[in-house]
Order: structure tokens, then sequence, then C-alpha cells
């Protein structure tokens, strides 16, 4: 009876969907606002449009260290248990969020003309000022933007995935009604399109608050116990994003500057081609990273060692897929994909925007496996690790392996460094692993680059999964062998036996409404230090120690199990989270 993937499978699939949902659907306002640009305000427009990329970036690098922070922070404190930790992290970093973008949409505002400037110097003074014109109207929607990105992403984590969705949904519906209006009627330009894509955000920032109108939620807002420290672990943990962004932001200021000496104007459009065709093929590399960061967060408080591992492998074999299937489609149907953004009168930008595509995609392929390899370390505080190989990947490979040949070579080298960077970043992992293990090796726990006494030790942990009621009395009789073999006595082993008797066959019997789909996962840890149960599954949600509260609290002969339960452990803590029920048993 041994330990299976499937909660594993479903926590990492379910996180892995949302986010890149989420994710895929904020971006694509940028792809609409792309083609609508492209098709309806004129190649200037779409100069203007690459050239305010790398702003537009930079300022999410911020948002993209307090949300996936926040998420990461929030799980592990779900893997220990603690829901008054949970609300003090998210109550102080949404406050926090609220205050940053405030300022920095003052300033954004204020400082748009300036930048512009700066930017779009060898674009023309029309371009500069579409820049400025779409800053101005960028800065309205920084507020909305960020509170709707970070709630779609804790959401799912509070178990209202549906929701987290149609408010991303509803993002981009807003966006396509009120960039056609803008273009059609309104004839706002720029300034108009940037406008239509805060007024979606603040639509939908408005629907995902309802989210705390619910009784049964995990997420309460408070300015109880609000600990400064709390911000500060938030954005550290984030920080491998803002790199991530920030890098992109660099690159793109870096990429535009060198093409703009190289090729002029048309590489820049072809290069935004490029970056807005694939920018929902970044989101789903970003959901990857995020997904596997929460998931590895939450079994990193559990100290889960094997759980980690599995989720390296899932993320891993899921990054890889998807790109592999990516990069042939990107072969083959670059030319009409690219054609969707540009007018039938740009020939030159078509051809060379097919060709960034290509080159793009064999390095995205090159580089999938890192990101959940970064995901990984951020989820168990190997944050270094995390900020070199975030950096080396989306900043200085790709800077150093395109902009140098570029400039020596032309176009030609620039494109060859797209391959160069991806083999590169690559390589850095493995040269990574092998300086610190002293050995190369592609095992999913050697990757983990876990300390030795992470966890359990060898021989301190019982696991399985299971799903009927005769498994569950043959994984009760194991456990008590497995605490009599750790030199438990007779009476603790039969204490032990019966909890996962009584909690496993109440869950099959009252919480699987489909016993064929149903799987418990139990997690027994039996040491020196620590006396722990972990109950994992994904049925009805069922809190024991509040049903005792609720249910007959005075009446010793109902819920006479549970009750036997509750009363004999030193602690039970229920956390029900990403869809799936988890009780820690505290003995």
């Amino acid at each position: 009876m041994g330990h299976s993937d499937t909660l594993i499978r479903k926590m990492f699939n379910s996180l892995l969907i949302t986010n890149t949902i989420s994710l895929a659907l904020s971006v694509a306002c940028v792809l609409i606002d792309s083609v609508i640009t492209g098709n309806f305000l004129g190649d200037e427009a779409l100069v203007a449009s690459g050239l305010v990329q790398p702003v537009v970036l930079l300022i999410n690098t911020v948002g993209m260290m307090i949300g996936p922070g926040l998420s990461i922070m929030v799980t592990r404190y779900m893997g220990k248990a603690e829901p008054r930790r949970i609300d003090q992290i998210f109550s102080i970093v949404m406050y926090a969020n609220i205050a940053v973008f405030m300022v920095l949409g003052a300033v954004l505002y204020a400082a748009a003309p300036s930048i512009a400037s700066l930017l779009g110097s060898k674009a023309g003074d029309s371009a500069a000022a579409m820049t400025a014109d779409y800053l101005r109207g960028y800065s309205f929607g920084l507020i909305p933007m960020r509170i709707s990105m970070i709630l779609s992403g804790v959401l799912t984590i509070d178990n209202d995935r549906k929701r987290a969705v149609r408010g991303m949904a509803l993002i981009l519906a807003g966006d396509v009604v009120l960039d056609l209006v803008n273009v059609l009627a309104v004839r706002g330009g720029m300034y108009g399109m940037a406008l239509a894509s805060a007024g979606s955000c603040l639509l939908a920032m408005l629907y995902l608050l309802t989210h705390f109108a619910k009784k049964d939620r995990i997420l309460h807002f408070t300015f109880s116990g609000l600990r400064a420290d709390d911000l500060k672990d938030v954005l550290l943990c984030g920080l491998p994003n803002l790199i991530n962004v920030g890098g992109q932001a660099l690159r793109g200021f870096a990429f535009n500057t060198v093409l703009l000496i190289i090729s002029g104007g048309s590489a820049v459009a072809a290069m935004s081609v490029c970056n807005s065709a694939f920018s929902l093929v970044i989101s789903l590399l970003a959901a990857v990273l995020v997904s596997t960061a929460v998931l590895s967060s939450m079994l990193y408080g559990e100290e889960d060692r094997s759980g980690l591992t599995r989720t390296l492998v899932i993320s891993v074999k899921t990054a890889c897929a998807s790109m592999m299937i990516i990069m042939a489609g990107a072969i083959v149907f670059a030319k009409p994909v690219a054609a969707m953004f540009l007018k039938t009168d740009s020939p030159e930008i078509l051809v060379q925007a097919v060709r960034f595509m290509r080159v793009y995609a064999l390095q995205l392929f090159l580089v999938s496996g890192t990101y959940s390899l970064s995901g990984v370390w951020q989820g168990t505080n190997k944050l270094g690790l995390n900020y070199l190989v975030s950096l080396l990947r989306d900043c200085i490979f790709p800077v150093t392996a395109s902009c140098l040949p570029g400039l020596a070579y032309g176009i030609r080298g620039f494109e060859a460094g797209f391959i160069a960077a991806g083999a590169l970043t690559l390589a850095a992992c493995f040269a990574v692993h092998l300086l610190i293990n002293r050995k190369i090796s592609v095992k999913a726990e050697d990757l983990l680059l876990l300390d030795d006494d992470f966890g359990t030790a060898p021989g301190e942990s019982f696991e399985t999964s299971l799903n009927t009621k005769e498994a569950a009395l043959e994984a009760s009789e194991q456990v008590g062998e497995f605490c009599l073999s750790r030199g438990a006595d007779l009476k603790t082993a039969e204490r032990y036996a019966l909890f996962i008797e009584e909690i496993a066959c109440n869950t099959i019997e009252h919480g699987f409404t489909d016993a064929k789909r149903g799987s418990l996962d139990i997690r027994v840890i039996y040491s020196d230090d620590r006396e722990i149960i972990r109950f994992r599954d994904n049925g009805r949600p069922f809190d024991p120690v509040k049903w005792l509260k609720l249910n007959h609290p005075n009446d010793p002969l109902k819920g006479a199990g549970i009750r036997i339960v509750v009363g004999m452990a030193k602690e039970v803590r229920y956390m029900p989270a990403m869809g799936l029920n988890n009780l820690l048993i505290i003995l």
C-alpha cells in the first residue's frame, strides 16, 4: 500500500490551472491591446507599445514580489495549521500593497513624459508622445490591477477557485469591450487603451472582494498582531519573482536599445510582436514556478521530503511536455500568429517577427525545467539559489548572449543568442548542483538540495494513500506495528492505530461522494521530539473540533470516535486549503 501522487498532483494541477488562467487572462489583455493597437492605431503605436513594455514589467516587479510571496507564506502556515498567523500575514501585505501602488501611480503619472522621452529618443517624437499617453493612463490601474492579481492567487488557496477565474475573465472581457469603445467611438489613442485596462481591473477587483462575504473563508482582514517582520519575509520569499520580472524588464530595455541601433524601429516592432505572441506562454511558465513554489512551501512547512520530491517531478514533466508542444506549434504557426498583430502592409516586420518567435520558442523549451527548479527552491527557502538562477535565466544570459553578438554581427547574431541563452541556463543549473553536491545527478531528491537533517530521518515516518475501509483497517494495523518498531509501548501503538482507524474510516464513509475518485493520504511521524499524524483528503470539508462544538457537545455517546481522538490528542488543527481537507493531530 504505497504512497500515491493523487493529492499532490491534484493540488499542483489546481494551482497551475488557476494561476495559468489568471496570468494568461491578465497578459491576454496586453495581447489584445497589441492586436487592436497594431490594427487600429498603426505601426508607430505598435512601436510605442514595445517601448512601454519594460516600464510595465518593471512596475510589475513590485507586485510580483508581493503576490507570490504572500501565497508562499500563507501556505507555509497552512502546512502548520496556524490560521491566526495566516490572517496577520495576509492583512499586512494587502495594506502595504495599497500604499505602495498609490505612491507608484502618482510618480508614474507625473514622470510619464520624461520616461517616454528617454525610452523613445531614437524612435521619433510621435512614438514618444504615444508612450507618455499610455503611461499616464496606466497609472490609474495600478491599485486595482495588483489587488486583483493578489486576490486571484490567494482565493485558490482559500477554496474559491471559480471566483478567482471569473475575476480574471472579467478583466479580459472588460478590456476587450473598453478597447473597442476607445478605438471605434472615443478615439482616445494610447491614453484610452491604458484607461480601458484600468477600468477592467477595477471591475474585477470589486467582484473578487465579494469573497470576503463568505463565512467559511480562511482569510480575514485584521489589525491585531501585525508584524513588520512578516512583510519582510513575504518580500524575501517573493524576491525571486521580482528578479524574474525585473530581469525581463531590463532585458526588454537592452533588447530595444540594441535593436534600434542594428536594425531600427521595425526590429523593435517585430520584438514587440514576439513578446506579445509569447506572453501567454510566459504566463504558463510563471504559473508553473508560482504553483510549484506555493505547494512546495506548504510541504516544506510540514517537513515532507517525499512530497517535495514528487512535486518537483510532476512540475518538471508538466513544464517540459507543455513547452515541447508549444515549440512545435511555434515552428509551424509562427507566421499566421504574428500576422494577427500587424497590418497587411508590414511585410518586413512580419518576416523578422516570425524568426524571433521560432528561436524564442526553442529557448523557452530549453529553460522550461528550470522554472520548476526555481519554484521548489523558492518554496523551500533556498532563496539564494533561486535568485541566482532567475537572474541568469531572465537577464544576464539573454542580454549577453543576444546583445553582444547582435552588435558584432547584426540581427542574425542577435537571434542566435536566444538559443545560446537557453543552453547556458540549463548548464548553469547542473553546475550549481555539481558545486553543492559534488556530483552530477538528475534525481529529483538530489536536485532539491535539502539539508540532510530536513524532515524525518529514515524510519521515523510512515506514509500511505487509501480510499477503502479495508485499506484503512490495514493501515491502522501497519501504523501500530510501525510505532512498536520505533520503541513505543503497546498502549501508545494501540492509540495511534485507533486514531488512524477512526479518522480514516469516518472520512471514507462520510467524506467521499465517489469512492473511486476519493483519496486519503496519511503521514505518521514518530520520533524522539515529534509525534504527529497528518490526514489529507479530497472529500467533503470536515473540521472534527468544530463539529464536536456544534453537535452534541455534552453527549459522550455521540461521535464517540471523533471525541476520543480530539480528547486524547495534545492538539488537533484543521485547515481546508486548495480544495482539500488537512487535519493535523499533534500527540
